[in-house]
């Protein structure tokens, strides 16, 4: 059987149609993987964020609030803002149950 010339360009002009259409999907393709990666990364950055909001709120009950830090503190007085600049006065604070909970002041405020 013979291959009609105009029978061959035609499949020819199909074929880099369709070559077309897969580049312009590859293409597509990559900008939205572009965008999943950017996705990924601030999700990254939030779950990391999340974790030391968790650790911050598990430790303030349990742990010796930090020197040089500004607090938020509970005591039996009511609620500080506070800078404890002396190892001593925190240690003599917790042990004698004058602080109740603390957490980091949020810097977000005043």
């Amino acid at each position: 059987m013979a291959i009609n010339k105009d029978m061959l360009h035609a499949q020819t002009h199909s074929l880099f149609e369709k070559a077309g259409e897969v580049f312009d999907g590859v293409s597509k393709l990559k900008e939205r993987n572009a965008e999943l990666e950017k996705t990924v990364e601030e999700l990254k950055y939030t779950v990391a964020t999340l974790e030391t909001d968790l650790a911050m709120a598990q430790s303030w009950r349990t742990t010796t609030p930090p020197v040089g830090v500004d607090l938020l503190l509970e005591t039996g007085d009511g609620f500080w803002r506070v800078r404890l600049n002396n190892q001593e006065k925190v240690d003599f604070l917790v042990n004698e149950g004058k602080i109740k909970r603390w957490i980091p002041f949020p810097k977000t405020i005043g």
